[in-house]
């Protein structure tokens, strides 16, 4: 007895909960007109997409690609780098200086490709011309207007293998990779010469020595990611002591390639045209690779987005919730030497140089900006590399400029710089990736899991 009434009881309780939110879900329809309730709708859009070659970039960077690898897929990426050393400004050498020697110091934080692979890394004069601080320098600029092999000193040379550099110790923060290169004793000669009458000021110096040129000229399986160069003068002068006695003391002079002039690496893909042309020989993957190498395009369909989601929502305010578009990474291995890069820029091609040469803010009408992620899934693999953007701002934006002209968006692999503030991590700057990144991503086309743009949006 006591289990059946507790029992209608409960009943009882559900069926006044159902009755009163009933009610109540009806109040606001029964003084609201129906034209001014709000709609919430959802489509799925398929797009465009295709490979972009990219032949060059303005890189104002922190560190450098030296090497040359050769690669089956993506083809043949050569960096060199052209600098320019910062000089002491108005600093002295003593009387009587004499030259010792002079070394250049080539630092480097990781390398790609070939661990124990020969590479030669030569250093020439630049004997051309230089750099004006302020100008902004292509990665494919003409080697000849600043460097003329034929006629240029060379200044040193070294053989070398990434994984033992020969030169590299042991450092408070552990191993530390470097290359030295010493120089001929003619050149640290003439180089103690021109910096003793010009180093007043920086840019005398620059005019009086125009930089280095750093190549690789043997080896196709290693590239170093550098991170530091410096060119370490070394002399010793003659001095009289107190009690009038002599002797001699020896100092060195750093002149480095840092923030405070220019280097500009040049990057080259001279087989790129054979690349792209078997890379575009299948539809259903894009590609994407840096250095200054290949972008993915993808197309939005503007006119048909918006008459599909105008004819839904009628004159109605028109707020999109959510537009999201996933770009997958297929075929990806953890022992592949080219890995997706960590970030990924999605940013209209009408507005890429200004982004990147005017330094403009991320902003979600224009530049978005999403990280890797892995997905679990069914691969071999067992992962999906992920990139999810959302790009609700950017139809918005189209709708209501009442532009039916298709929006092409291009993929960019960049570098990231964030800051911490007191309200959280912040991005302060975003460039191309200079390292070596690659990776195939479904394309439009793709018959599993084609690029596509999902939209949620509502009106009211």
């Amino acid at each position: 007895m006591t289990k059946f009434r507790i029992s209608l009881f409960s009943t009882l309780v559900a069926f006044i909960i159902c009755s009163c939110n009933e009610n109540l879900s009806s109040v606001g329809q029964g003084i609201q007109p129906q034209a001014d309730g709000i709609d919430v709708a959802a489509d799925t859009f398929m797009l465009q997409s295709d490979n972009v070659a990219n032949d060059y970039i303005y890189a104002r960077t922190d560190s450098f690609l030296i090497g040359r690898y050769v690669d089956s897929e993506y083809g043949t990426t050569h960096a060199d780098l052209l600098m320019q050393l910062a000089c002491p400004e108005g600093y002295q050498y003593p009387d009587g200086a004499v030259v010792d020697s002079a070394e250049l110091f080539i630092y480097y934080n990781s390398y790609f490709g070939y661990a124990n692979t020969a590479m030669r890394l030569s250093a020439y004069q630049m004997d051309r011309g230089t750099f004006s601080y302020s100008t902004g320098y292509p990665t494919n600029l003409d080697l000849a207007d600043y460097c003329s092999l034929a006629d240029s000193t060379l200044v040193g040379q070294r053989i070398i293998s990434p994984l033992n550099p020969t030169d590299s110790v042991y450092g408070t923060y552990g191993y530390v990779y470097y290359v030295r290169i010493r120089a001929s004793a003619e050149w640290a000669e003439r180089f103690f010469n021109t910096s003793r009458q010009h180093m007043q000021t920086q840019e005398d110096f620059n005019q009086n020595f125009n930089g280095l040129y750093l190549t690789c000229d043997y080896g196709s399986a290693a590239m170093l990611n550098v991170s530091q160069i410096d060119l370490a003068l070394h002399y010793h002068f003659s001095y009289t002591r107190t009690d009038g006695t002599s002797g001699t003391a020896e100092d060195t002079r750093v002149f480095p390639a840092n923030s405070e002039v220019r280097q500009v690496n040049l990057i080259s893909h001279p087989d790129k045209a054979a690349v792209m042309s078997r890379l575009n020989s299948t539809d259903s993957v894009n590609y994407i690779v840096s250095p200054a190498g290949i972008y993915t395009r993808v197309t939005l369909p503007m006119k048909h987005i918006k008459q599909s989601i105008q004819s839904k929502m009628g004159g109605r305010k028109l707020f999109v919730n959510n537009a999201m578009l996933q770009v997958e990474g297929v075929n990806i291995s953890a022992d592949d030497k080219y890995q997706p890069a960590q970030a990924m820029l999605l940013v209209r091609e009408d507005t890429v140089s200004s982004f990147f040469n005017s330094r403009l803010p991320l902003n979600d009408r224009y530049a978005i900006l999403a990280y890797l992620n892995a997905v679990a899934d069914n691969t071999a693999s067992g992962y999906t590399y992920v990139y999810q953007y959302d790009l609700g701002e950017i139809i918005e934006q189209a709708i209501e400029e009442q532009n039916d002209d298709p929006v092409s968006l291009l993929l960019i692999p960049v570098s990231v710089a964030t800051s911490s503030t007191s309200s959280g991590a912040g991005v302060t700057n975003i460039q191309h990736q200079m390292q070596m990144t690659g990776v195939a991503v479904r394309s439009a086309k793709n018959t599993y899991q084609p690029l596509k743009l999902s939209v949620v949006y509502s009106g009211f």
